[in-house]
């Protein structure tokens, strides 16, 4: 009897991702008092450098996930278009399938998505070193979020979800079946 072998960088993202959520925790904060708070800085590293993993698996597994359509559904593998940005593969995809993207992209999932790239990009362009100094930290803002509420496992989780359900929605909008083993698209 053989074992079939599968490479997908779809499910190496995601058990990644909830690798490094299992090492996240749920407070970013010391409580001074009611209404002051600062970041504890311990909290913080751990979940700063643990989300920014899963922010970064999560976007892999949807641009693996897309390509993974590109090249088994529809049979292209020109690196121009496997080299797009994810909103353009949306677009490509869309376009070949003649479906309509608003669901796609005027979605709830899709906003979710623009926002964790917007806080992952921020991250790696990231200018400053010092956010603060001495006991009190404050929160700041990192691609538009506080990173206090960012950067918790409770939301990474969240987050994990969200794209799963964003890749299922895309194969049922273009009517692809996806291999629950691989969280990837079947041609």
């Amino acid at each position: 009897m053989s074992i079939p072998l599968y490479l997908s960088i779809e499910k190496i993202s995601l058990e990644n991702a909830l690798g490094h959520i299992e090492k996240m925790t749920n407070d970013n904060s010391d409580y001074y008092n009611y209404d002051l708070k600062s970041l504890n800085i311990q909290k913080f590293n751990n979940n700063i450098k643990n989300g920014f993993i899963v922010l970064t698996m999560l976007i892999s597994f949807l641009e693996g996930f897309l390509n993974s359509i590109i090249l088994y559904c529809i049979h292209q593998d020109d690196p121009c278009i496997l080299s797009k940005k994810i909103v353009e593969k949306v677009d490509y995809i869309y376009s070949v399938y003649k479906k309509d993207k608003a669901q796609i992209k005027g979605g709830r999932l899709w906003q979710i998505h623009i926002e964790a790239s917007k806080v992952r990009n921020a991250l790696i362009h990231y200018k400053y070193s010092k956010v603060g100094e001495g006991v009190f930290v404050p929160d700041f803002e990192i691609g538009g979020q506080y990173v206090a509420e960012y950067f918790t496992q409770k939301n990474m989780i969240q987050l994990y979800d969200h794209y799963q359900e964003l890749s299922e929605l895309i194969a049922e909008t273009i009517s692809l079946k996806l291999n629950p083993a691989v969280h990837c698209v079947e041609s």
